[in-house]
């Protein structure tokens, strides 16, 4: 530990410390009588089973081509403690001490912002299950309304992270200082940090597609959702069906379409301008305070509600979803009551040319190619402790992250209440180490700057601003040459 170097038998003075040698434990509930037996067993085999044995010896691994089988072949005998040896006396003091420390997260509580009941009930869960196997830090679940009261808790250091789509990831980033942590796997082909928005229509209902979908009965994944909005609005927008004025895109998409749910859309906090129609919310599912949230309050939020909604009595034409919504939902692969009936073959997948193809075919017949969801987190946090949060996250996810652990898992939700914290698509968290415009790319920026209210009101005030600077401009110059 001094820097210098000694020859490997002077391993006593050249150490990085001294541990206790291996031990054989037993049950407290054996009683004494029994202990005293296996002692026994231990004491006659060493001494029967020596290395002088030509037919067997205890502590040797080598003629079965391995090393330290059941004891260490270094050992030469076995030294008795008695009954009144417990496991902190023989370790030591220091010894303990140097484990405690290896255990000890200068972060010491990760609160973890959920979004409804059933999301805190899995984040109690998840939790416990992190506890059980000493994972730190320690997790606190941390409840808002929507993704916005989060993203304002964790600007506050009320809370520390948040897992949302790419949407919400870059308000988050824009308006509230947060940064990319890690992001969702779905292990598609090698497209894994990917999804495809697409719109499903069912089988049978031949009128809808996508140049004709004014007065149709949507199903959205939420308000200002990347797949189940902004693409979709984006499109319409782009083939002349949607013409938007003054900025009010929820305003003119709500009146394009019929009686249809989309969570949120009543919401302060993504209806700003007060001008979100209330048709948005008329064919959601939730009653009361829950009605038409943005959050798993709400029957049909999310991609497997917004399917829900599609197929439901109350549902609609077309559902604007992420492409393995419907895979997950049918043929059997859901056993919830209202998806058990549902088959693939009864839905069809609309296409930008006008025509529909199989489910199957996402990968040639969708809207846009879009990011996966994103853990973010403040910026304020120190680096270090970022570093601590994705240590955790990628040593649980090896413990939890497979759907057939039966102590808990990660990347599996409850009964008729699916994507809770992550999609039930995920297959594995990856760590984030670009930016968060890197990550989405110019495209997809470009995209949200065109059809989210609040950002578009910016970029049409930029617009303005240069607008009233060059007219400034050129009058001067008109001005000092015609003077």
């Amino acid at each position: 530990t001094n820097g210098q170097r000694m020859p490997w038998q002077q391993f006593q003075q050249c150490n990085w410390g001294i541990s206790p040698s291996s031990a054989i434990v037993v049950s407290h509930r054996r009683p004494k009588q029994l202990r005293d037996i296996y002692r026994k067993v231990l004491v006659d085999s060493a001494r029967l089973f020596s290395s002088k044995n030509p037919s067997f010896q205890l502590f040797n691994s080598q003629p079965y081509q391995s090393n330290d089988l059941l004891f260490s072949d270094s050992a030469i005998d076995f030294n008795l403690l008695d009954d009144r040896t417990s496991y902190s006396n023989y370790l030591g003091n220091e010894y303990l001490s140097m484990l405690s420390r290896l255990y000890e997260c200068p972060l010491r509580v990760l609160r973890w912002c959920v979004l409804s009941i059933y999301e805190k009930e899995k984040c109690r869960l998840m939790k416990n299950a992190f506890a059980r196997k000493n994972i730190k830090p320690d997790i606190d679940c941390v409840s808002a309304k929507n993704a916005i009261e989060c993203m304002s808790k964790i600007r506050q250091g009320d809370a520390h992270i948040i897992t949302v789509d790419a949407a919400d990831a870059y308000r988050a980033q824009r308006y509230y200082q947060l940064v990319p942590l890690a992001a969702e796997d779905y292990g598609v082909d090698m497209e894994s940090n990917v999804m495809y928005a697409v719109a499903v229509a069912k089988r049978t209902d031949l009128t809808s597609n996508l140049w004709n979908l004014r007065g149709k009965t949507i199903c959205s994944t939420a308000i200002g959702d990347l797949a189940g909005w902004h693409v979709p609005v984006d499109y319409l927008n782009a083939i002349k069906e949607l013409y938007v004025t003054n900025c009010h895109i929820n305003k003119h998409a709500g009146e394009y379409f019929g009686q249809s749910c989309v969570p949120g859309s009543l919401d302060y906090d993504y209806n700003k301008l007060k001008t979100n129609p209330r048709a948005l919310c008329l064919r959601c599912y939730a009653k009361g305070s829950d009605y038409c949230s943005r959050s798993h309050r709400e029957m049909f939020y999310g991609s497997s509600g917004a399917f829900r909604c599609l197929t439901e009595g109350r549902g609609g034409h077309v559902a604007f979803v992420m492409h393995t919504a419907v895979i997950s939902n049918t043929d059997g692969r859901n056993v919830d009551q209202w998806a058990r009936p549902l088959r693939a073959i009864d839905f069809e997948l609309l296409c930008k040319n006008g025509t529909r193809k199989t489910i199957e075919a996402y990968k040639s017949c969708h809207l846009l190619r879009v990011p996966a969801r994103v853990l973010m987190t403040s910026s304020l946090l120190p680096d270090l402790d970022r570093l601590y949060i994705w240590n955790m996250l990628n040593f649980a996810q090896q413990l939890f992250g497979s759907d057939t652990n039966k102590e808990f898992t990660m990347f599996q939700s409850f009964y008729e209440h699916p994507d809770l914290i992550f999609l039930d698509a995920t297959v594995q968290l990856t760590r984030l180490t670009t930016s968060l415009d890197d990550y989405l790319g110019p495209d997809i920026i470009q995209l949200l700057l065109r059809t989210d209210p609040r950002m578009c009101n910016l970029a049409s005030f930029h617009f303005l601003s240069y607008s009233i600077l060059f007219s400034s401009f050129f009058s001067f110059l008109f001005f000092i040459f015609y003077k």
